[in-house]
């Protein structure tokens, strides 16, 4: 039995950009980006003249302010901060604002979407709930190139939960409590080995590493939206001592779960 313990490594994507304050001219460039390789999440604003265009890459438009009108084949939306819109690589899109906007802009490589190859050729709305919420302040707060590799994993689960694999709706409605990968292959109905190899190559990590990403990007939620002790987030996130948490924390945000927790809310006032 192969048990995911909360010591595995973890694999960290690279994220060629930091987040930042990058204006809507990114957009209206026509396809500055043909094959995008890593993960960029950035701030735009989008302006009153139209444009169309298409690229190689997916994105998902989640508007902090204002609002933003985008049109593509499958369906027109006016976005305001209540709703998402995911694009599809290859998906022409025409877009323009008549307000004043701020909008948090995810870049996606094909590649990085859960069966790009045979699914996911028409775009769609998603209301923004709680959940979403939790997502977009996390993004903001951090304002660092890890973030988008690190809450990757998190955010796919719900922006494409209608098409994932019984497995990985496993891992994020268990992760708090004790999951092994015997588990998880008997879901696809695989032998383990063949199921790491499968799960690697739809998801680019292994099982371990994706269930410790979860979990990380759960306890970074509740640390910065909840007053919960950090052993209390620990037990919530499927650790059983704090000292998990800690050393997950030293090792990939180089701090520990409370200096995260300061951060975060210096950042925030």
């Amino acid at each position: 039995m192969v048990a995911c313990f909360p010591q595995s490594r973890v694999f960290l994507p690279k994220i060629s950009q930091p987040y930042g304050g990058e204006a809507c001219a990114r957009e209206g460039d026509g396809d500055p980006v043909t094959k995008l390789n890593d993960i960029t999440v950035t701030q735009r604003t989008y302006a009153r003249r139209p444009d169309t265009h298409t690229h190689g890459y997916a994105q998902f438009v989640m508007p902090l302010q204002g609002a933003v009108w985008i049109r593509t084949e499958s369906h027109s939306v006016e976005l305001d901060d209540r709703t998402l819109l995911f694009i599809p690589p290859r998906c022409e899109h025409r877009f323009y604002a008549n307000v004043p906007n701020q909008c948090l802009v995810a870049d996606i490589p094909a590649q990085k979407i859960p069966y790009a190859a045979g699914g996911f050729t028409h775009s769609f709305d998603r209301p923004i709930d709680a959940t979403w919420r939790g997502i977009r302040t996390l993004l903001v707060r951090e304002r660092n190139a890890a973030a988008a590799g690190l809450l990757y994993p998190y955010l796919a689960h719900y922006l494409f939960r209608d098409q994932q694999s019984a497995s990985i709706r496993y891992i994020h409605d268990h992760y708090d409590h004790p999951i092994t990968v015997d588990t998880l292959a008997a879901l696809e109905h695989y032998e383990t080995s063949s199921y790491t190899s499968w799960f690697k190559r739809h998801t680019g990590m292994t099982p371990c590493a994706y269930i410790q990403h979860v979990r990380l990007d759960k306890a970074k939620e509740l640390l910065g939206t909840t007053d919960f002790s950090i052993q209390d987030i620990a037990l919530q996130v499927g650790f059983a001592h704090q000292s998990a948490l800690t050393r997950l924390f030293r090792q990939y945000e180089q701090e520990t779960p409370s200096q995260y927790r300061s951060a975060t809310r210096r950042r925030s006032e």
